[in-house]
């Protein structure tokens, strides 16, 4: 997976791989925009989960490999295109995908789509998706707004007020 090390994701990834015993592989910097070298890392990792920001998976779908090992592709912070999808089902055959959606500012993950391959979606990208356990989404469409509320939302910026009263 690639990610920046900033990205509030990369905790839970890396908390995983820890608790679970499994490899994690980092890929260095200045080589998420290279599609041969993350094609081979993932073929030569044997990867069976993979986690990418949607912008770096392009990156290696980019290239002309096939991942048939990769069981479970888990994306977040950014929309997934169905072009991406498409493109995705053909060089990952055997994969279900879980795209994650939460504005980082009031909580990690509020929604996940789970994409099996066997439906198709409307629209350019994949929908944000049912909420997660505990958590309440609306939106307005007219104006493309998420309301988001539950246990998981964050309560402001530390010192921050006007910021806080802005965001929240």
């Amino acid at each position: 997976w690639h990610c920046s090390i900033s990205f509030d994701q990369v905790i839970c990834d890396v908390i995983c791989a820890v608790v679970f015993s499994v490899h994690l592989f980092v890929v260095p910097d200045g080589a998420a925009s290279d599609a041969d070298f993350l094609g081979l890392s993932l073929h030569r990792s044997g990867a069976t989960i993979v986690f990418f920001v949607p912008s770096h998976f392009k990156v290696l779908l980019n290239g002309n490999r096939q991942f048939s090992r990769v069981r479970m592709i888990w994306t977040a912070g950014e929309s997934f295109s169905t072009t991406l999808r498409f493109k995705c089902r053909q060089m990952m055959p055997n994969s279900v995908h879980l795209s994650d959606y939460g504005p980082s500012e009031e909580t990690v993950v509020s929604t996940e789509c789970w994409d099996l391959g066997r439906r198709s979606f409307g629209g350019s990208n994949l929908p944000i998706g049912r909420p997660i356990y505990n958590a309440m989404v609306m939106s307005q469409r007219q104006s493309d707004t998420v309301f988001i509320g539950g246990s998981g939302v964050g309560m402001g910026y530390v010192g921050l007020e006007q910021k806080t009263n802005k965001t929240f």
